[in-house]
């Protein structure tokens, strides 16, 4: 489009524009590694998200309540790092653990691990 600027008489071309911003997808700074520890002992493990999300928990296939004494989620402030902490671990505390995050825009992003519990060997 072509206007007159009325003050100093030079005509100003004005083209229009589009500009689209496009959001990053939400990705892993940390991802989850292999851990061992052993039974009646403790664990945790932690990962890093590049943005405030919800994570979800899972042992094999099968989502893990955060809620309890023995298995807890921790979330930092800022909404970035995630922890899954066990408690007074027992033998069948083993296996692998999954952390599935949602982006509502690219889809859901998974993190996994395998958590190793060893025995302890008690002697009379």
């Amino acid at each position: 489009m072509l206007y007159l600027n009325r003050f100093t008489h030079l005509y100003i071309s004005i083209q229009s524009a589009n500009l689209n911003l496009v959001e990053k997808p939400c990705s892993f700074v940390v991802e989850l590694e292999d851990a061992e520890a052993v039974e009646q002992s403790h664990a945790s493990l932690n990962l890093t998200l590049s943005k405030p999300r919800e994570v979800k928990w899972a042992k094999g296939d099968e989502a893990i309540k955060c809620d309890d004494v023995k298995i807890k989620s921790y979330i930092s402030e800022s909404g970035l790092e995630h922890k899954l902490f066990f408690n007074d671990l027992d033998l069948e505390d083993g296996g692998m653990y999954t952390a599935h995050v949602e982006d509502d825009s690219y889809g859901t992003l998974t993190s996994s691990c395998t958590l190793s519990v060893k025995g302890i060997h008690l002697f009379h």
